[in-house]
């Protein structure tokens, strides 16, 4: 009766194999397939295993989410040495013993235990063989120290920062950590790549502090609004208040927003906090192969000169001033700061900072109420339209767009206004020689 059984396990095992031949024999005959001892399948003429049996782990018994399952018995080792370095961060500072004991679980080779390295005097040889094994552990998860230390300093003022929020749930501080190790460790393998200085993308260069309370601020303001998320986190698993803490509304959400704007930070003014947040914000929804993009040239510098000073740059020896009622010079930093953001072609960027030199152009754009970020996105918008180019300010446009309580009918009519009269440098020169 049992071979029997067996029989029919085997056949309706065959029966999904299809077409089969044996890997080491290269029998194709499938009444060769036996099930092993292990249930597992093997070929009868020279004991190949065809199919091994599934591995199923025993952590917890339910099928379903992690974080919903209530028989979890004990804790699954993590499939790399980084993926648990990265659960470590998630959850807060690491203390020097528990990042010792990490590392050495994760290093090579074998280890007796402590009761017989003592009993045999050898505790002092393994001690050093520990150590060494923990240095080659380092190198390969930590290979930047200087990154790590940085790293190490922003979690501990998040920590800083969650303390000033009592309120906030521990599992959205969890996730506020995760994303700030992402995002940072995604900005230093672009850093590598660039080598461009000054960089915007480069967070290195930048504060602790602005970096942890601008990591917080996104965070936040992600999970409020979920429009933007949805548009900004689109090559990434979109995370929302529901799936990570199902007891917290966006109220909530939105008064602990609230109270991180609010906070003020020595050494740290708007505008540098601006750029942090909207480095943070492009880099946020880059998919993996966008880090090893460099960033393009910046502009001629030329271009980012003054027309009083660009048009006449020597006189009798003497670099001239600049002119006092010259509206387009913050505008054109903010012009090439939002290009190097948002990886704007050099094109479009050298002929959006020439239009500036334009009469008409300035005239409309002194005329308008709109901040210097929102003139900018939509400057350079309305560039690659004029240029039948695609526009690369979508994401960061969203985000300045909500900082500035602007509508999009609003940005979107006012760059359709001022794509009809744009003109770009030679355009207007060869106008004005027909009158």
């Amino acid at each position: 009766m049992c071979g029997d059984e067996d029989d029919a396990a085997v056949s309706q095992d065959s029966c999904t194999i299809g077409e089969w031949s044996c890997k080491h024999c290269k029998t194709s005959d499938i009444s060769n397939l036996e099930g092993g001892g292990d249930s597992s399948l093997v070929c009868a003429c020279c004991g190949t295993v065809e199919q091994s049996v599934t591995m199923v782990s025993q952590e917890r018994s339910k099928n379903c989410a992690k974080r919903d399952d209530s028989t979890q018995v004990a804790e699954a080792r993590f499939g790399s040495a980084k993926e648990a370095a990265y659960n470590a961060w998630s959850n807060g500072p690491e203390s020097s013993e528990d990042r010792r004991a990490r590392m050495q679980s994760w290093a090579n080779g074998t280890r007796m235990s402590t009761k017989t390295l003592k009993k045999h005097d050898l505790i002092s040889g393994q001690n050093i063989l520990d150590l060494d094994a923990v240095r080659n552990a380092q190198n390969a998860v930590e290979a930047n120290p200087k990154e790590h230390n940085r790293q190490t300093a922003i979690i501990r003022i998040l920590e800083m920062i969650f303390d000033i929020l009592p309120s906030l749930d521990d599992r959205i501080k969890k996730h506020i950590r995760r994303e700030s190790v992402r995002i940072y460790s995604a900005s230093m393998q672009h850093e590598a790549i660039c080598k461009e200085k000054g960089c915007m993308l480069a967070l290195s260069t930048r504060s602790n502090s602005v970096i942890a309370y601008s990591m917080t601020e996104w965070v936040l303001e992600m999970l409020c609004t979920p429009h933007l998320a949805k548009r900004t986190l689109a090559g990434q698993e979109m995370k929302t208040i529901a799936s990570i803490a199902p007891e917290c509304t966006v109220q909530d959400i939105r008064i602990q927003l609230f109270s991180v704007k609010q906070l003020q930070m020595r050494y740290a003014g708007a505008v540098h906090r601006m750029q942090v947040m909207g480095a943070i914000n492009i880099i946020g929804g880059w998919e993996n192969g966008d880090t090893v993009k460099p960033c393009p040239e910046p502009a001629p510098p030329l271009l980012r000169l003054p027309p009083a000073i660009a048009n006449f740059p020597d006189k009798y020896g003497r670099a001239p001033l600049p002119d006092p009622s010259d509206v387009t010079m913050k505008l054109r930093e903010r012009v090439h700061s939002t290009a190097q953001l948002t990886r704007t072609r050099g094109d479009v960027r050298n002929s959006a900072m020439e239009s500036l030199s334009v009469a008409g152009n300035v005239n409309f754009l002194k005329e308008s109420s709109l901040n210097q970020d929102v003139l900018a996105c939509s400057l350079l918008r309305a560039t690659a339209t004029k240029m039948n180019l695609p526009d690369s300010t979508e994401l960061l446009k969203d985000h300045i767009l909500h900082n500035a309580c602007v509508s999009q009918t609003t940005y979107s009519e006012f760059t359709a206004e001022l794509g009809s009269i744009l003109q770009f440098k030679q355009l207007a020169e060869d106008t004005e020689e027909l009158f």
